[in-house]
């Protein structure tokens, strides 16, 4: 395989077979006086199979760069994780990008080697004298979400038959009866994915924490070791193995960089993080706490002079200081909501520096999908069974089931009280179930939150989280009308079952590109 994509363009993609050489490459440009890094790369790299790794122990030992540490990145696989700690590990929003297994399109009721998908209770530090009481449960859960499945796909069917949807083909809305032949083939697929969806939207919230799940990971050294500091420091047995084993096979990939977890400098990081992070855990009366709360808040007048002078300070020659807003208006902020015709046209950075302060409430599984809003800066507490659950929609039009799940809720929360007790609240976490309420706090941006709102309010997205972008856009509007103009693209329409429509264009484009293949 060639070095290079190319010898002789200003563009191109390197491709050595090793990282550690490409990111020592790079790092050449910052002091390399030829013109091309190309010719760096022949004169010192070409012939020299350990000139990338020399030159990263050089930079670690020599001067401690880790900027350096950014140039090398690694796609890790990590499996067989519990929701415990592949949410510890998303906590680090920088440096490596996260995609897990989804709860909403993938099913649980299947076992594997004769288990179900929960986290082993020796591996994760369950005491042994509650592991025998930990699996019960979670079996128990495990069980009453695989023979509920079925039961609430044919009440949804019911609520929502697919003769009464409509779709929308070439701009045109139509009943499923009056599509064409193929138009209909479409709608019957869209339609089964999108009540698949919507089932599992319901039924995970009986899934405990202990449910496992699978995530890959592509990031820079640098994030790698700050992830392996990050597990070591906690007090889980399961994220303590997960750093020895992300340390193990990264050692072998990028030896010359990941061993400076284990350095002198990781052992102090490591240490002030236990330090900051420690401190007992307190339980008081929480059940106050509402679904959504705008905590602070900046002056609305301040924040549009501030927006409003950021956004003309790229078109004038004024220091920022000098620039005439003592009359604020909001009028440079309608212009910009006038230009956006849809919801990826992005405010602006200007948006950024104004911020909003709000306690959310949801249940843990909608936390787990906020959680990858990676600009929000989430404080956020360990699970409890402390705050309430939520019911799902689809449970109470089902008597039976709607006993059952009570019944294993309340077992929950007194199973979670024994384990706190006898296990410490760190490992009281996994036998919550996804449905309990989780509170957290939450710092975010004008600019998210217009993402947000957005974005999460679209019929395809989980109920739960569409109500909470109403509430949140409805709570910005009422103490910056003016400024909340800009967020204009937040869907309350209703959304049936859900991902439907999005679903039939899925499977419209997938036909098309059919069609094109040639054969």
């Amino acid at each position: 395989m060639p070095d290079f994509s190319n010898r002789n363009k200003n563009v191109f993609v390197l491709k050595m077979d090793r990282m550690i050489d490409r990111g020592a490459l790079m790092s050449r440009y910052s002091r390399a006086a030829s013109p091309d890094i190309r010719s760096v790369y022949d004169k010192e790299f070409a012939e020299n199979n350990t000139r990338g790794s020399d030159f990263y122990r050089r930079v670690f030992l020599e001067y401690g760069d880790e900027s350096v540490a950014e140039l090398v990145t690694a796609q890790v696989g990590v499996q067989n994780v519990s929701n415990i700690a592949s949410k510890a590990m998303e906590e680090l929003r920088m440096g490596i990008s996260f995609l897990e297994k989804s709860s909403r399109y993938v099913r649980y009721d299947r076992k594997v080697d004769g288990r179900y998908l929960y986290a082993d209770p020796e591996s994760i530090g369950i005491p042994s004298a509650l592991q025998q009481e930990y699996n019960d449960h979670c079996e128990s859960l495990f069980e009453f979400y695989s023979r509920t499945l079925p039961s609430v796909t044919d009440s949804l069917k019911k609520m929502h038959p697919v003769e009464k949807q409509t779709f929308t083909f070439s701009g045109n809305d139509t009943a499923y009866d009056d599509l064409e032949p193929g138009e209909k083939e479409i709608a019957s697929k869209a339609y089964e994915n999108a009540l698949r969806a919507r089932v599992l939207d319901d039924v995970r919230y009986i899934l405990p924490a202990s449910t496992l799940t699978n995530i890959g990971m592509s990031g820079n050294g640098r994030s790698f070791i700050n992830l392996i500091v990050k597990l070591r420091n906690s007090e889980l047995k399961e994220c303590n193995t997960l750093a020895d084993d992300l340390f193990g096979e990264l050692e072998g990939e990028l030896p010359e960089i990941i061993q400076s977890a284990g350095n002198r400098h990781g052992k102090e990081l490591s240490g002030f993080m236990k330090e900051r992070d420690s401190g007992d855990f307190s339980i008081r009366d929480a059940s106050q706490i509402k679904d959504l709360r705008l905590v602070q808040h900046e002056d609305e007048e301040i924040a549009i002079r501030k927006i409003t002078a950021l956004l003309e300070y790229p078109h004038s020659t004024a220091s920022l200081g000098n620039i005439n807003v003592d009359t604020p208006s909001a009028e440079p902020i309608r212009r910009l909501a006038e230009l956006r015709k849809n919801r990826r046209h992005k405010p602006g950075r200007a948006f950024e520096t104004v911020h909003y302060l709000f306690e959310m409430n949801p249940t843990f599984a909608s936390f787990r999908e906020i959680q990858r809003h990676r600009m929000l800066t989430l404080i956020r507490k360990p699970v409890t069974a402390v705050n309430g659950y939520f019911t799902p929609e689809l449970f109470s039009s089902e008597p039976e089931i709607l006993s059952d799940y009570r019944k294993l809720m309340d077992q929950s929360e007194k199973l979670w009280k024994k384990f706190r007790i006898q296990a410490g609240i760190g490992h009281a976490q996994y036998v919550v179930p996804f449905g309990y309420r989780y509170p957290f706090a939450v710092y975010i941006s004008l600019a998210e939150a217009t993402y947000f709102c957005e974005l999460r309010s679209t019929p395809a997205a989980h109920y739960e989280l569409r109500k909470l972008s109403w509430e949140m856009a409805d709570e910005m509007a009422r103490v910056h009308p003016r400024l909340s103009s800009i967020i204009k693209f937040v869907d309350r329409s209703e959304s049936g079952i859900g991902r439907i429509r999005a679903e039939a264009r899925k499977e419209k484009k997938i036909r098309d590109m059919d069609r094109a293949k040639p054969y």
